[in-house]
């Protein structure tokens, strides 16, 4: 699944918060149709792809969970 998330991302420059947000919704509904979760990892971002994620309604259903070691 993560090889689907770097597509999305080089379509989406990575620049803003608004840009992530639209490559997680747009991850997000992948994920969906496939009956799939993502599950994060996260160092120097703290968690910020994670938030991302977390302020879209309904991402529980495709947002397993996040790690931060920072």
């Amino acid at each position: 699944m993560s090889i689907a998330l770097l597509l999305i991302a080089r379509k989406v420059p990575m620049n803003t918060n608004l840009n992530l947000s639209l490559a997680a919704e747009k991850f997000g509904a992948y994920l969906s149709k496939k009956h799939s979760k993502i599950v994060t990892a996260e160092s120097c971002t703290g968690g910020w792809l994670a938030q991302c994620i977390t302020d879209i309604a309904g991402s529980s259903a495709w947002f397993e969970r996040g790690f931060i070691a920072y």
